[in-house]
């Protein structure tokens, strides 16, 4: 396999995995809001269960951990895991196109600096690939 191809792979996989975990985040709110208020209890228990947004939550949850399983058996779990924090921005951007919240001007600040975090991870990253491969 030559590396383009493994550097597509991944990045549909990455793609994969932090839309499913939007997904899953949005449907899980979509849900709760369905829900009875508290207390806890078993019938508010029930309401959950037959919740369809919540199965949603949980189909796109066991697909982004699969995802995620195979992310890091090819990446450094450091980087990997900074990377999640892309998920942050997906909600943030999420919740305000398709449930109407509000984002205050700081949201867009902290969106931005999460981007550029991740973005300052690429170069460590390369520099441990091509360590790796002169192994």
């Amino acid at each position: 396999m030559n590396s383009r191809s493994g550097r597509f792979g991944l990045v549909l996989l990455w793609t994969g995995f932090i839309g499913l975990d939007i997904a899953a985040q949005i449907a899980m709110k979509m849900a709760a809001s369905n829900l009875s208020p508290p207390p806890f209890s078993w019938r508010w228990t029930r309401s959950a269960i037959e919740s369809p947004m919540a199965w949603i939550a949980v189909a796109c949850l066991i697909a982004a951990f699969a995802m995620w399983l195979r992310i890091l058996q090819t990446s450094q779990l450091a980087v990997a895991f900074a990377t999640t924090s892309l998920t942050l921005v997906g909600v943030l951007v999420g919740s305000w196109l398709l449930l109407g919240e509000s984002m205050s001007p700081l949201a867009y600040v902290g969106a931005a600096a999460i981007v550029v975090g991740v973005a300052l991870l690429r170069p460590l990253s390369q520099s441990a690939s091509s360590t790796s491969s002169r192994e």
